[in-house]
Protein backbone atom coordinates (compact mmCIF):
# COMPACT_ATOMS: atom_id res chain seq x y z
CA UNK A 1 0.00 0.00 0.00
CA UNK A 2 1.36 3.42 -0.85
CA UNK A 3 1.33 4.92 2.59
CA UNK A 4 1.74 8.04 1.57
CA UNK A 5 -1.54 8.72 0.34
CA UNK A 6 -2.90 7.77 3.93
CA UNK A 7 -2.50 9.57 6.98
CA UNK A 8 -3.57 8.83 10.90
CA UNK A 9 -7.14 10.16 9.88
CA UNK A 10 -8.24 8.75 6.36
CA UNK A 11 -6.82 6.21 3.45
CA UNK A 12 -7.35 6.47 -0.21
CA UNK A 13 -8.95 3.70 -1.91
CA UNK A 14 -7.34 2.68 -5.48
CA UNK A 15 -9.79 1.89 -8.18
CA UNK A 16 -12.54 3.82 -6.16
CA UNK A 17 -10.61 6.62 -6.10
CA UNK A 18 -11.63 8.11 -2.71
CA UNK A 19 -10.08 8.60 0.67
CA UNK A 20 -12.21 7.93 3.14
CA UNK A 21 -11.94 7.67 7.05
CA UNK A 22 -10.37 5.05 8.94
CA UNK A 23 -13.45 4.15 11.11
CA UNK A 24 -16.25 3.34 8.89
CA UNK A 25 -19.79 2.28 9.72
CA UNK A 26 -21.09 -1.36 10.58
CA UNK A 27 -23.84 -1.80 9.12
CA UNK A 28 -24.74 -4.93 10.25
CA UNK A 29 -27.17 -4.09 13.57
CA UNK A 30 -29.28 -2.39 10.51
CA UNK A 31 -30.50 -6.17 9.93
CA UNK A 32 -32.24 -5.95 13.44
CA UNK A 33 -31.34 -9.63 13.81
CA UNK A 34 -29.67 -11.55 16.04
CA UNK A 35 -28.06 -8.67 18.08
CA UNK A 36 -30.88 -8.04 20.50
CA UNK A 37 -33.20 -5.62 20.97
CA UNK A 38 -32.33 -2.50 18.37
CA UNK A 39 -33.70 0.23 17.52
CA UNK A 40 -33.91 1.26 13.71
CA UNK A 41 -34.50 4.06 14.08
CA UNK A 42 -31.88 5.25 16.35
CA UNK A 43 -29.44 3.40 14.29
CA UNK A 44 -30.50 5.86 11.02
CA UNK A 45 -30.29 8.63 12.77
CA UNK A 46 -26.65 7.68 13.45
CA UNK A 47 -25.74 7.82 9.62
CA UNK A 48 -27.46 10.62 9.14
CA UNK A 49 -25.27 11.97 11.77
CA UNK A 50 -21.99 10.36 10.75
CA UNK A 51 -23.13 12.02 6.88
CA UNK A 52 -23.20 15.44 8.49
CA UNK A 53 -19.76 14.83 10.06
CA UNK A 54 -17.79 13.68 7.23
CA UNK A 55 -14.61 16.02 6.67
CA UNK A 56 -14.69 18.27 3.44
CA UNK A 57 -12.64 16.39 0.64
CA UNK A 58 -13.09 12.73 2.59
CA UNK A 59 -15.99 10.06 2.07
CA UNK A 60 -17.23 7.27 4.59
CA UNK A 61 -17.60 3.76 3.93
CA UNK A 62 -20.21 2.00 5.22
CA UNK A 63 -20.55 -1.77 5.11
CA UNK A 64 -23.27 -4.11 5.08
CA UNK A 65 -23.91 -7.78 3.39
CA UNK A 66 -26.51 -9.00 1.65
CA UNK A 67 -27.40 -11.78 4.82
CA UNK A 68 -27.51 -8.95 7.29
CA UNK A 69 -31.75 -9.08 8.07
CA UNK A 70 -31.69 -11.13 6.02
CA UNK A 71 -31.92 -8.36 2.60
CA UNK A 72 -33.24 -5.64 5.29
CA UNK A 73 -29.74 -3.86 5.75
CA UNK A 74 -28.92 -3.15 2.45
CA UNK A 75 -32.79 -1.82 1.95
CA UNK A 76 -32.58 0.51 4.67
CA UNK A 77 -29.12 1.50 3.91
CA UNK A 78 -30.13 2.44 0.34
CA UNK A 79 -32.54 4.25 1.75
CA UNK A 80 -30.81 6.17 3.87
CA UNK A 81 -28.16 7.33 1.72
CA UNK A 82 -30.41 7.72 -1.58
CA UNK A 83 -28.95 11.59 -1.82
CA UNK A 84 -25.61 11.56 -0.26
CA UNK A 85 -23.61 9.46 -3.14
CA UNK A 86 -20.58 11.96 -3.33
CA UNK A 87 -19.88 11.78 0.46
CA UNK A 88 -20.31 7.63 0.83
CA UNK A 89 -18.64 5.00 -0.30
CA UNK A 90 -21.13 1.55 0.01
CA UNK A 91 -19.47 -1.88 0.23
CA UNK A 92 -21.04 -4.97 0.95
CA UNK A 93 -21.04 -8.45 0.39
CA UNK A 94 -22.25 -11.90 -1.52
CA UNK A 95 -21.55 -15.73 -1.03
CA UNK A 96 -23.92 -16.63 2.31
CA UNK A 97 -27.08 -18.21 0.48
CA UNK A 98 -30.16 -18.43 2.70
CA UNK A 99 -33.14 -20.59 1.92
CA UNK A 100 -35.73 -22.34 4.08
CA UNK A 101 -34.57 -21.26 6.63
CA UNK A 102 -30.92 -23.31 5.90
CA UNK A 103 -27.28 -21.42 5.21
CA UNK A 104 -24.73 -22.41 3.25
CA UNK A 105 -21.52 -20.77 1.16
CA UNK A 106 -21.57 -20.30 -2.52
CA UNK A 107 -18.55 -18.60 -4.50
CA UNK A 108 -19.86 -19.57 -8.13
CA UNK A 109 -19.41 -17.31 -10.67
CA UNK A 110 -23.26 -17.58 -11.49
CA UNK A 111 -24.29 -16.76 -7.73
CA UNK A 112 -21.68 -14.11 -7.57
CA UNK A 113 -23.73 -12.80 -10.68
CA UNK A 114 -27.86 -12.78 -9.51
CA UNK A 115 -26.41 -11.65 -5.97
CA UNK A 116 -25.05 -8.62 -7.89
CA UNK A 117 -28.01 -7.62 -9.54
CA UNK A 118 -30.13 -7.92 -6.33
CA UNK A 119 -28.21 -5.74 -3.80
CA UNK A 120 -27.76 -3.09 -6.56
CA UNK A 121 -31.38 -2.90 -6.50
CA UNK A 122 -31.68 -3.08 -2.28
CA UNK A 123 -28.99 -0.48 -2.67
CA UNK A 124 -30.44 1.56 -4.92
CA UNK A 125 -27.30 2.05 -7.06
CA UNK A 126 -26.07 1.27 -10.40
CA UNK A 127 -22.83 0.44 -9.39
CA UNK A 128 -21.20 -0.78 -5.95
CA UNK A 129 -18.72 1.13 -4.65
CA UNK A 130 -16.76 -2.20 -2.82
CA UNK A 131 -18.41 -5.54 -3.68
CA UNK A 132 -16.83 -8.27 -1.25
CA UNK A 133 -16.54 -12.05 -0.91
CA UNK A 134 -18.48 -13.04 2.76
CA UNK A 135 -16.49 -16.48 3.28
CA UNK A 136 -15.04 -18.92 1.15
CA UNK A 137 -17.06 -21.85 0.09
CA UNK A 138 -14.26 -24.46 0.49
CA UNK A 139 -14.85 -25.61 -3.12
CA UNK A 140 -14.91 -22.82 -5.66
CA UNK A 141 -11.19 -22.03 -6.82
CA UNK A 142 -10.74 -18.62 -4.96
CA UNK A 143 -9.54 -17.56 -9.08
CA UNK A 144 -12.56 -18.18 -10.73
CA UNK A 145 -14.32 -16.18 -7.98
CA UNK A 146 -12.21 -13.38 -8.28
CA UNK A 147 -12.49 -13.18 -12.32
CA UNK A 148 -16.14 -13.38 -12.11
CA UNK A 149 -15.46 -10.15 -9.61
CA UNK A 150 -13.04 -8.98 -12.13
CA UNK A 151 -15.71 -9.43 -15.37
CA UNK A 152 -18.27 -7.28 -12.97
CA UNK A 153 -15.71 -4.15 -12.81
CA UNK A 154 -15.04 -4.43 -16.32
CA UNK A 155 -19.18 -4.46 -17.02
CA UNK A 156 -19.37 -1.21 -14.23
CA UNK A 157 -21.49 -2.88 -12.13
CA UNK A 158 -18.67 -2.30 -9.49
CA UNK A 159 -16.33 -0.20 -9.41
CA UNK A 160 -13.89 -2.62 -6.78
CA UNK A 161 -14.00 -5.77 -5.13
CA UNK A 162 -12.64 -7.19 -2.54
CA UNK A 163 -12.34 -10.55 -0.13
CA UNK A 164 -13.04 -11.45 3.45
CA UNK A 165 -12.33 -14.35 5.90
CA UNK A 166 -9.83 -15.63 2.86
CA UNK A 167 -6.35 -16.47 5.12
CA UNK A 168 -3.69 -13.89 4.29
CA UNK A 169 -1.42 -16.41 2.93
CA UNK A 170 -3.65 -17.85 0.55
CA UNK A 171 -4.81 -14.35 -0.73
CA UNK A 172 -0.47 -13.15 -0.86
CA UNK A 173 0.28 -15.20 -4.21
CA UNK A 174 -2.67 -13.58 -6.27
CA UNK A 175 -2.07 -10.09 -5.31
CA UNK A 176 -1.78 -8.04 -8.43
CA UNK A 177 -3.14 -10.74 -10.87
CA UNK A 178 -6.51 -8.80 -10.63
CA UNK A 179 -6.93 -5.54 -11.06
CA UNK A 180 -9.98 -4.62 -9.26
CA UNK A 181 -8.23 -6.37 -5.82
CA UNK A 182 -8.00 -3.75 -3.48
CA UNK A 183 -8.91 -5.19 -0.15
CA UNK A 184 -9.22 -8.27 2.08
CA UNK A 185 -11.51 -8.40 5.91
CA UNK A 186 -11.35 -10.61 8.31
CA UNK A 187 -11.32 -10.08 12.37
CA UNK A 188 -8.98 -7.91 13.78
CA UNK A 189 -9.05 -6.29 17.65
CA UNK A 190 -6.92 -5.85 20.74
CA UNK A 191 -8.01 -9.55 21.93
CA UNK A 192 -7.24 -10.93 18.03
CA UNK A 193 -4.18 -10.42 16.63
CA UNK A 194 -2.88 -13.84 15.20
CA UNK A 195 -2.42 -12.84 11.44
CA UNK A 196 -1.19 -9.51 12.29
CA UNK A 197 2.71 -10.27 10.40
CA UNK A 198 0.45 -11.82 7.64
CA UNK A 199 -2.00 -9.02 7.70
CA UNK A 200 1.45 -6.53 7.05
CA UNK A 201 2.45 -8.56 4.36
CA UNK A 202 -0.59 -8.19 2.20
CA UNK A 203 -1.06 -4.11 3.17
CA UNK A 204 2.85 -3.46 1.77
CA UNK A 205 1.49 -5.87 -1.25
CA UNK A 206 -0.66 -3.11 -1.97
CA UNK A 207 -3.86 -4.30 -0.37
CA UNK A 208 -6.09 -1.84 2.31
CA UNK A 209 -7.06 -3.97 5.65
CA UNK A 210 -9.97 -3.72 6.30
CA UNK A 211 -10.45 -4.87 10.24
CA UNK A 212 -14.21 -5.90 11.23
CA UNK A 213 -15.05 -7.00 15.10
CA UNK A 214 -12.73 -4.59 16.12
CA UNK A 215 -14.50 -4.18 19.63
CA UNK A 216 -14.98 -7.60 19.94
CA UNK A 217 -18.70 -7.54 19.54
CA UNK A 218 -18.60 -5.03 21.94
CA UNK A 219 -16.88 -6.01 24.63
CA UNK A 220 -14.03 -3.62 24.47
CA UNK A 221 -16.29 -1.15 25.05
CA UNK A 222 -15.86 -1.22 28.41
CA UNK A 223 -19.98 -1.74 29.36
CA UNK A 224 -19.71 -5.32 29.94
CA UNK A 225 -18.82 -7.41 33.21
CA UNK A 226 -18.74 -11.01 34.20
CA UNK A 227 -22.45 -11.25 35.64
CA UNK A 228 -23.99 -9.73 31.93
CA UNK A 229 -26.39 -11.86 30.03
CA UNK A 230 -27.75 -11.70 27.05
CA UNK A 231 -31.27 -12.53 25.78
CA UNK A 232 -31.83 -15.59 23.32
CA UNK A 233 -32.01 -13.01 20.20
CA UNK A 234 -28.81 -12.05 21.09
CA UNK A 235 -25.43 -14.19 18.73
CA UNK A 236 -23.53 -13.52 22.10
CA UNK A 237 -25.72 -15.89 23.96
CA UNK A 238 -24.02 -18.42 22.14
CA UNK A 239 -20.95 -20.43 23.79
CA UNK A 240 -19.39 -20.40 20.34
CA UNK A 241 -19.00 -16.60 21.22
CA UNK A 242 -16.22 -17.47 23.56
CA UNK A 243 -14.90 -13.52 24.05
CA UNK A 244 -18.33 -13.88 26.18
CA UNK A 245 -17.53 -16.81 28.03
CA UNK A 246 -15.79 -18.51 30.74
CA UNK A 247 -12.18 -18.26 31.20
CA UNK A 248 -11.57 -16.40 27.93
CA UNK A 249 -14.19 -13.65 29.46
CA UNK A 250 -12.22 -13.48 32.62
CA UNK A 251 -9.16 -12.40 30.16
CA UNK A 252 -11.18 -10.37 28.16
CA UNK A 253 -12.60 -7.78 31.22
CA UNK A 254 -8.43 -8.16 32.47
CA UNK A 255 -7.81 -6.36 29.35
CA UNK A 256 -10.46 -4.16 29.43
CA UNK A 257 -9.79 -3.03 33.06
CA UNK A 258 -6.52 -1.90 32.02
CA UNK A 259 -7.39 -0.29 28.85
CA UNK A 260 -9.72 1.60 30.92
CA UNK A 261 -6.88 2.86 32.84
CA UNK A 262 -5.12 3.52 29.70
CA UNK A 263 -7.95 5.32 27.79
CA UNK A 264 -8.58 8.11 31.13
CA UNK A 265 -4.81 8.85 30.90
CA UNK A 266 -5.41 10.33 27.14
CA UNK A 267 -9.21 11.63 27.56
CA UNK A 268 -10.58 8.96 25.39
CA UNK A 269 -13.67 6.56 25.73
CA UNK A 270 -12.89 2.89 25.62
CA UNK A 271 -14.03 2.17 22.88
CA UNK A 272 -12.72 4.62 21.06
CA UNK A 273 -9.29 3.65 22.38
CA UNK A 274 -9.55 0.31 21.43
CA UNK A 275 -10.19 1.23 17.77
CA UNK A 276 -7.30 3.91 18.59
CA UNK A 277 -4.90 0.62 18.96
CA UNK A 278 -6.57 -1.45 15.70
CA UNK A 279 -5.05 1.82 14.02
CA UNK A 280 -1.84 2.26 15.35
CA UNK A 281 -1.27 -1.77 15.39
CA UNK A 282 -1.53 -0.99 11.41
CA UNK A 283 -0.79 1.70 9.71
CA UNK A 284 -2.94 2.53 6.88
CA UNK A 285 -5.67 -0.17 8.09
CA UNK A 286 -9.68 0.98 8.19
CA UNK A 287 -11.31 0.25 11.27
CA UNK A 288 -14.97 -1.32 10.63
CA UNK A 289 -17.52 -0.82 13.73
CA UNK A 290 -20.47 -1.98 14.39
CA UNK A 291 -23.05 0.85 15.34
CA UNK A 292 -26.26 1.00 16.70
CA UNK A 293 -26.94 4.61 18.08
CA UNK A 294 -25.40 7.94 17.11
CA UNK A 295 -23.60 8.14 20.86
CA UNK A 296 -21.83 5.04 19.80
CA UNK A 297 -20.69 6.49 16.17
CA UNK A 298 -19.50 9.77 18.06
CA UNK A 299 -17.24 7.88 20.66
CA UNK A 300 -16.28 5.51 17.50
CA UNK A 301 -14.98 8.53 15.53
CA UNK A 302 -13.10 10.09 18.65
CA UNK A 303 -10.35 7.22 18.16
CA UNK A 304 -9.65 9.84 14.83
CA UNK A 305 -8.87 12.76 17.02
CA UNK A 306 -5.47 11.85 17.19
CA UNK A 307 -2.36 9.12 16.68
CA UNK A 308 -2.08 7.12 19.85
CA UNK A 309 1.20 7.62 21.75
CA UNK A 310 4.02 5.38 21.03
CA UNK A 311 4.34 4.81 24.43
CA UNK A 312 0.96 3.82 25.34
CA UNK A 313 0.69 1.54 22.36
CA UNK A 314 3.79 -0.18 23.27
CA UNK A 315 2.74 -0.60 27.17
CA UNK A 316 -0.66 -2.39 26.07
CA UNK A 317 1.01 -4.40 23.73
CA UNK A 318 3.12 -5.96 26.21
CA UNK A 319 -0.13 -6.01 28.77
CA UNK A 320 -1.83 -8.33 25.90
CA UNK A 321 1.18 -10.58 25.78
CA UNK A 322 1.06 -11.53 29.47
CA UNK A 323 -2.86 -11.51 29.91
CA UNK A 324 -3.65 -13.79 26.75
CA UNK A 325 -0.63 -15.54 27.11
Amino acid sequence: MDLSRSDWNSIFLPGINRSVSRIAFGCEALGGFNWGDVDIDEIQNAIYRAIDGIRPGQSLLFDTADTYGPHLSEERLGEALAAHGDKVVVATKFGVRLQDGKAWYDNSASYADQALDHSLGRLQRDCIDLYQLHWPDGKTPLTDTLSALEKFREEGRIKAYGVCNVPPVELLPLVGEFPGLISFSQSYSLIERADRKHIQALCRAGLVFIAYGCLAQGLLSGKYNNGMQFGVNDRRSSEKYKNFHGKRLIQNLAVVEHLLQQADTIGLPVAAFALQFVLADLPGAIALAGVKSADQWAQNVRALQSALPEDIHLTVREVLDETMS
